[in-house]
């Protein structure tokens, strides 16, 4: 132990404080302590990429980018790289395209062309000259110097279908080092070359200029002039002057190409760095190539750049990450003070202070418990609150820790009405900047653990925490508890008012109280939250950054595909300058950008409709070319696969599409790159595509493709006329048979009418039965001179009750079951007083049973008569009636007749009266009214035997249907 611990441990708390300002100033050292470089993504055969080994970049007028391999030739879309050629001998050193869209890729003797259909013919050059590929590339496309192998002579030859074309030559193109570029100003007819002197030719060799030095490696136009880059630096050459305007050594490895984007800075790859020179500096843009090999701006303005190792893309530059030295300490605290100066804190406790290009590491006093920064520091008008282990705050040059009660304070945040909100697990103290508390709210009275906070319009604080959101409201405190609001973690409020904040990977956005789900993550979880002074709203998640704004609401994604790289988010603020930039935290860097540039200053696609293909089962499919547009009644499933190429926008490009002739609506914006059409009718089509960025303002031009399903013969009109014909013919014919049976239908049921009406003649002139009225009649007279007048009175009301029933029903096929029983209940009892003890009846009616259901007019009657006549009245002994009815299913009713007579056999043989033409007609009725029914009318006689074989009496079984019809 030291002899400062020994002192620090015998010190209270205060001295130590006190002891560890006075041992650390906070005087600043300057330095480089965060390593700068501009995001890049690099392509490896992980990716796709065919082989790690790339000779030559060219992106063609389709936006496509094509790669010459050592071992063929390769292109990529942006989503995925595919092989054209893959051949170990097929050594591609330089590409182009012709005018008609063909591309040449070219070896050192021989030409590869590559159709629209990726089929690919192979030309051989030359046999005696062979390409010099490096000294070509900076010559127009279609031109490239060559050189014969024999003589050693050079030239710059035209590259046609059938051969080379001399078009070019000079001495001092002879001489000229393989690693240096002649240039061809084709707009002022100039050769510029740079060999043992800088020469300057016109295209017919004549020399125009010529500069004393050999130190030029390449050459770039810039605006009216022209650059060179020498070994040695940079010149500009105007008016026959060259003149250096940067000193630099370049290493000429691999070759020195410059190119000037499109804010007419210059961009130069030597062999193993990339720089940019602009006002007057040469800024580094990336360090530890290896053997790269030539470099591209795509019409995007992203940097591409080949190498031994892989392809390398700087995605227009608009990410620059700040990395720490050490890669066990990381960033974990970031602000932005009113100077725009942007204050860095680290896991291990250091603090830098970046003010544009120079960085500084700030001393602070030493905590006794570490030092180790949290995110989420604050700045309240001109101090800054830190919190390396304890909070501390910063004003002017002064560090001073602040006199809080001892907790572990997570978050800080400043509020509106100049105050400082710091939490923990158990509470929120508000103080002020200088340390003195306004206000301590527990987590009792939150009513739950307080994470982040943020003040409203109103003055009221909205606390994200374990079970909701607490908004206190002077005294009041009010708790929003939602299971979908557990967990809420970040919160912020942007320069309209409204809340944002989250509950694990949902995003909610809180105006006037009212709470909505803005948007779902789905698969990661937000780790920032931050609306810049413009109205931009970036959300860092595990996987990347999202931007929207009010004009461009869909989430625009950037991560390591299109050029935010860092790795992993993690839970912190996202601090902003007064530029616009805005500063985000990732486990391996800080990441600086302007979202501005990411939303309004997006390219358009290039949009592409690849392929066309056609199935009749939508499991095998084949290509249609773009020539076929008819297409078999068969192949009505089509596909369409598309690609909007926008290399810095990749992940974000939108895609709608409609199809006229089976939708005219645009569809909504998808992400896929591939749409089915099933079961397509036949018929004229046109598939509509068009893209964008994911922003307005980047739409693409409509393209289109045009076909025809043709119609199976079947489908087709002369079919239809034949099937139109055949179809009338059997309309006719149908019509006339269905006339014909309903004719014959309607003259059966005349007929069964006729029949009925027959038989209910019949049955009406039963019914009179004139001897049974004047037995009735005798009998009732009988009565009234042997009995009592009250008893004959009953007999002649009974007997005119019957006989008005009869006159009242005579013409009704049916009646219900209770009216039959009131009939049949009469006639029994007319009966009954004509044979006195000889019989006797019952009646058992269910009360279960319907008794609105409808029997057959007169139906108890006739077999009540029939059991009087030819069974009781022949039997020697008191005979007995009785009737039952029962339900026998649920759409059924039984009913029954049984008597105890002498039995069908015996009547038979002894003759008794009767003629049997009731049950005759009843019997033609049922079958009658069978017909016109689906569920029949059942009747049936069972005959009654003893234990000893002997009849005892007949049953009359009747099962009737519900519902059943009578007409």
């Amino acid at each position: 132990m030291t002899l400062i611990d020994c002192i620090m441990k015998s010190l209270n708390f205060k001295w130590k404080i006190l002891a560890g300002m006075l041992l650390l100033c906070t005087v600043a050292t300057a330095g480089e302590y965060l390593k700068t470089e501009y995001s890049y993504r690099k392509y490896t055969t992980q990716d796709g990429l065919p082989d790690m080994i790339i000779n030559c970049i060219f992106q063609d007028s389709k936006g496509y980018l094509w790669l010459g391999l050592n071992n063929g030739l390769a292109r990529y879309d942006g989503v995925k790289f595919h092989s054209v050629i893959s051949n170990p001998e097929a050594r591609i050193y330089r590409i182009s395209e012709t005018v008609e869209g063909e591309i040449r890729a070219f070896t050192l003797r021989s030409m590869y062309v590559v159709m629209d259909d990726d089929t690919i013919r192979k030309v051989t050059l030359t046999k005696n000259m062979f390409l010099r590929s490096f000294i070509s590339h900076d010559l127009p496309q279609g031109y490239a110097v060559y050189e014969n192998k024999d003589t050693k002579e050079r030239g710059v030859y035209a590259v046609g279908d059938t051969g080379l074309v001399k078009v070019w030559t000079h001495e001092q193109l002879q001489i000229q080092d393989h690693l240096k570029m002649p240039f061809w100003d084709q707009k002022n007819k100039r050769f510029y070359i740079s060999a043992d002197i800088m020469s300057v030719t016109d295209e017919d060799g004549a020399m125009l200029d010529s500069i004393r030095t050999n130190a030029v490696i390449s050459f770039v136009p810039h605006r009216d002039g022209i650059w060179a880059i020498g070994t040695d630096g940079l010149y500009d050459y105007r008016r026959g002057e060259l003149q250096q305007i940067c000193k630099h050594t370049f290493s000429r490895g691999s070759g020195v190409i410059g190119l000037v984007d499109k804010a007419g800075q210059l961009i130069i790859k030597d062999s193993e760095n990339i720089y940019r020179y602009y006002g007057g500096r040469l800024e580094s843009i990336y360090q530890g190539l290896v053997n790269s090999t030539d470099m591209l701006l795509d019409r995007e303005g992203n940097l591409w750049v080949a190498s031994y190792r892989g392809l390398y893309c700087f995605f227009r530059m608009h990410f620059r990450n700040y990395i720490l030295p050490d890669t066990e300490d990381l960033v974990r605290s970031v602000l932005v003070d009113h100077n725009d100066r942007i204050w860095a804190g680290t896991l291990n406790g250091y603090l830098f202070r970046i003010s544009g290009e120079k960085q500084e590491k700030i001393s602070y006093p030493a905590h006794p418990d570490g030092n180790y920064f949290h995110p989420f520091p604050c700045m309240q008008g001109d101090t800054l609150i830190f919190k390396p282990s304890a909070l501390i705050a910063l004003r002017g040059q002064q560090f001073s820790y602040l006199n809080l009660p001892p907790d572990t304070y997570s978050y800080t945040v400043s509020l509106s009405d100049g105050n400082i909100a710091a939490t923990s697990d158990s509470k929120l103290v508000i103080f002020r900047p200088n340390g003195k508390i306004v206000r301590t709210l527990t987590r009792h009275e939150l009513q739950q653990e307080p994470r982040q906070v943020v003040s409203d319009r109103r003055g009221r604080l909205w606390i994200t925490g374990t079970e909701g959101i607490t908004i206190v409201d002077g005294n009041d405190t009010r708790l929003i508890a939602d299971d979908h609001l557990k967990g809420s973690f970040l919160i912020t409020a942007d320069h309209s008012g409204t809340i944002w904040f989250n509950a694990g990977n949902r995003l909610y956005t809180s105006s006037s109280d009212s709470i909505r789900l803005y948007h779902t993550f789905p698969g990661t979880q937000i780790r920032g939250i931050h609306v810049t002074k413009s109205g931009i709203l970036i959300v860092a998640t595990a996987r990347g950054i999202y931007l929207s704004t009010s004009t461009h609401p869909d989430m625009l994604h950037y991560s390591f595909n299109n050029g935010f790289t860092g790795n992993a988010s993690f839970d912190s603020n996202i601090a902003e300058d007064s530029k616009g930039n805005v500063y985000v935290l990732t486990l391996e860097q800080m990441v600086k950008f302007n979202p501005a540039d990411l939303i309004y200053e997006q390219s358009a696609p290039v949009l592409h409709l690849q392929s066309m293909q056609s199935s009749a089962d939508n499991i095998h499919w084949a290509t249609v070319n773009n020539g076929s547009i008819d297409l078999k009644h068969r192949e009505k499933n089509i596909k369409f696969d598309f690609i909007g190429i926008c290399y810095s926008a990749t992940g974000n490009v939108r895609y709608q599409y409609r199809l006229t002739g089976f939708q005219n609506e645009w569809s909504q914006s998808q992400q896929a790159t591939e749409v089915v059409f099933n079961n397509l009718p036949p018929g004229h089509y046109e598939f509509q595509l068009k893209a964008n960025s994911g922003v307005s303002g980047t739409e693409t031009p409509v393209v289109s493709r045009a076909f025809v399903i043709l119609p199976a013969f079947w489908q087709t009109w002369w079919f239809y006329v034949i099937c139109v014909a055949v179809l009338l013919f059997i309309a006719v014919w149908t019509v006339y048979r269905y006339t014909s049976k309903k004719n014959a239908e309607k003259i059966h049921a005349l007929e069964r009418q006729k029949q009925l009406n027959n038989l209910q003649i019949q049955s009406i002139r039963l019914r009179s039965i004139p001897h049974f009225n004047a037995n009735v009649l005798a009998g009732i007279e009988y009565y009234i001179m042997n009995f009592s007048k009250e008893e004959a009175n009953h007999y002649l009301a009974m007997y005119a009750s019957f006989t008005n029933l009869t006159l009242r029903d005579v013409d009704r096929p049916a009646r219900s079951l209770s009216e039959e029983i009131r009939y049949v209940e009469l006639y029994l009892g007319l009966e009954k007083m004509r044979y006195g003890e000889q019989f006797d009846f019952s009646i058992d009616i269910s009360p279960d049973v319907d008794k609105d259901i409808l029997l057959p007019n007169m139906i108890l009657h006739t077999h009540c008569e029939n059991a009087l006549k030819h069974g009781l009245r022949a039997k020697k002994s008191k005979g007995h009636i009785h009737i039952a009815a029962d339900p026998l299913m649920e759409d059924e009713v039984l009913v029954a007749i049984e008597d105890d007579g002498i039995g069908r056999t015996e009547a038979k043989r002894l003759q008794t009266d009767g003629t049997g033409q009731g049950l005759a007609i009843l019997s033609q009725q049922i079958i009658l009214y069978n017909q016109t029914n689906d569920a029949k009318l059942v009747q049936r006689i069972v005959d009654l035997i003893d234990s000893h074989a002997h009849a005892c009496g007949t049953r009359i079984e009747i099962e009737v249907p519900k519902g059943f019809k009578y007409n």
